[in-house]
């Protein structure tokens, strides 16, 4: 199901549901209150019923010329006290002589007799020593319930015969009997007015009784309304509400098919924007047309394809980058010999890790006739600009491998390149030593480089037994063009061992950012306690004990460092 028709659904149905439950409730409320109206309606239509009846039996009275007769008979019913009408006076005595107890029953004030194939209402009325008694036309009295309208309204006396009714209603007859016993509530209590539910066994609809007792007299109005005429009207206002919801949905449609044809528009638009720069295609762009949601939108869109490109360039600049780095981590490990080396008299282990792709530390070995000559350098920082200036350190080194005079030499033709190639911008940690192949002496020069720590492995050995060399310490190279740097010369042992290293050992820090630290450098050293340890075998040893403090952790600074151990009796391999 595409966006638009669920956009469509979602616009009409819901004002088409929420209009329907509207209207079942209002339907449902409008039979409630039709239905109270006709109640409170018929309610005052027999109370206006009522009192014309009193009108027209007053009128009567003050005017006897108004009915038929109007006279007064004893409380016995025997005498005729006076009489006056318009029919004549024997006629009319004689009628009462022969209805009279008809006419006075109790049970209605209002009766009606046949005389002479004519069918006349009278009324009598109790005084305190006689009866009132009139007769009056049909018509006086069936005026007022031969309009039909929605309810028929019915005079009925306290026995339950019917007296007046509309057209057809069957009159002299005991109203039960013609709709039923749903009418026996209301003759067996004495409310003034109330209101009843039967089922009229005529057709079998179901009415609604209204009843009013008339005041002083033996009568009800009754108004009955077949319960379907308040649902009737509903229907009426149903079908108006029918046509108002179609209206309503039509419109609805309408406003919908035009407002969502803009928006489907932007939607498209922006799906294929998103689909082309999916494809690749990074020129892409929308035109914000409006400022609602769909045009933020748009502009949101924009926004996200600028960043993405921008993105790009600098991953694309940083994978240019990276590859540059792997080339100069390649070609900076080039500039390391061997990690291990030996020869007649001298043994040469190395390691080397950068803290990044490319570092600042370096170490050599070069062997010349007489010397076996190390070299451990330490550029401050580390990455491309730090393994730039170990290229330079390399150079020179490999130009002196051939006209080599001694480590302060070196040290200041070193010195002299770090300064050219930095401008000061960088220095350079350094220390050289050369191992006189003849003697067991070495002569060594340092610039401002880790001291180195030397030792004769023995049983028992303790930290007071390792040596450190640092009677020199120049300044560090690069500092001064000028700079001067000497070099001093020392004795030592056959089968020492010697450490060089860069400041990187000591930073190693483990999970807990403790470092290494000096004391733990001694600590891996005496465990060499007899000259049967070759050098790759005490490096492996460091190697270990680093690998085993440092865990996960990273590199802080570059670590370098090698061993060389002077053999006793000749190579060792």
């Amino acid at each position: 199901m595409s966006f638009r028709i669920k956009l469509l659904l979602g616009m009409v149905l819901l004002p088409t549901i929420c209009l329907l439950v509207f209207l079942s409730l209002s339907v449902v409320t409008f039979v409630d209150d039709k239905k109270a109206f006709v109640y409170e309606w018929n309610q005052l239509q027999s109370r206006y019923i009522a009192s014309q009846i009193d009108l027209n039996l007053m009128r009567m009275k003050n005017d006897p010329q108004e009915a038929l007769f109007v006279a007064h008979v004893d409380t016995a019913m025997n005498n005729v006290l006076d009489v006056a009408g318009r029919v004549q006076k024997d006629e009319a005595i004689s009628i009462i002589k022969t209805y009279a107890a008809a006419m006075c029953s109790g049970l209605r004030s209002i009766t009606w007799i046949e005389i002479e194939g004519r069918m006349v209402y009278t009324y009598c009325h109790k005084l305190k020593n006689s009866y009132e008694l009139f007769a009056f036309d049909r018509s006086r009295l069936e005026t007022y319930f031969a309009e039909r309208g929605i309810s028929e309204n019915i005079l009925v006396g306290y026995d339950g015969y019917v007296i007046a009714g509309p057209p057809g209603f069957p009159i002299g007859r005991e109203l039960m009997s013609i709709v039923g016993n749903g009418v026996k509530e209301i003759f067996d209590n004495s409310f003034e007015k109330g209101r009843v539910e039967i089922k009229d066994k005529r057709d079998g609809e179901t009415y609604l009784l209204n009843f009013y007792r008339i005041p002083n007299e033996s009568l009800l109005i009754i108004s009955m309304t077949a319960r379907s005429a308040p649902e009737r009207a509903a229907y009426f206002f149903v079908y108006r509400g029918i046509i108002f919801a179609a209206a309503l949905m039509l419109i609805t449609i309408m406003a919908a098919l035009f407002a969502s044809g803009a928006l489907i528009r932007s939607v498209v638009r922006l799906r294929n924007a998103m689909q082309n720069f999916g494809a690749g295609q990074m020129d892409v762009h929308l035109e914000v047309g409006s400022k609602d949601e769909v045009g933020q939108l748009a502009g949101l869109f924009n926004d996200m394809v600028t960043h993405i490109k921008q993105l790009m360039s600098v991953h694309e600049e940083k994978a240019r980058i990276d590859a540059e780095m792997v080339l100069a981590s390649d070609l900076q490990r080039k500039f390391f010999p061997l990690d291990i080396y030996s020869n007649s008299r001298y043994q040469f282990a190395g390691f080397y890790e950068p803290a990044s792709q490319c570092g600042g530390d370096w170490w050599t070995y070069v062997e010349t006739e007489d010397h076996f000559i190390v070299c451990i350098c330490d550029v401050t920082g580390h990455g491309l600009q730090s393994a730039l200036i170990t290229s330079a350190a390399c150079a020179v080194v490999a130009s002196f491998k051939s006209n080599l005079q001694g480590p302060a030499q070196l040290m200041q033709a070193m010195n002299r390149a770090v300064f050219e190639t930095s401008r000061g911008a960088l220095n350079m940690t350094c220390l050289i030593a050369a191992f006189n192949k003849r003697d067991n002496t070495m002569t060594y020069c340092n610039a401002s480089h880790e001291p180195t720590y030397y030792f004769t492995p023995r049983d028992g050995m303790k930290r007071t037994d390792i040596n450190v060399f640092e009677a020199v310490n120049g300044p560090r190279l690069g500092e001064s063009l000028d700079a001067e740097f000497t070099e001093t010369s020392l004795s030592f042992e056959a089968g020492s061992v010697f450490l060089f290293y860069s400041d990187g050992l000591k930073d190693i820090v483990n999970s807990e950012n403790k470092a290494f630290e000096e004391r733990r450098i001694l600590k891996v050293l005496t465990k060499v306690t007899n000259d049967s340890f070759a050098a790759d075998a005490i490096l492996n040893m460091a190697k270990k004990d680093t690998n085993e403090w440092r865990g996960q952790s990273g590199l802080i600074d570059d670590l370098s460092y090698f061993i060389v151990k002077h053999n006793i009796n000749g190579p060792s391999h």
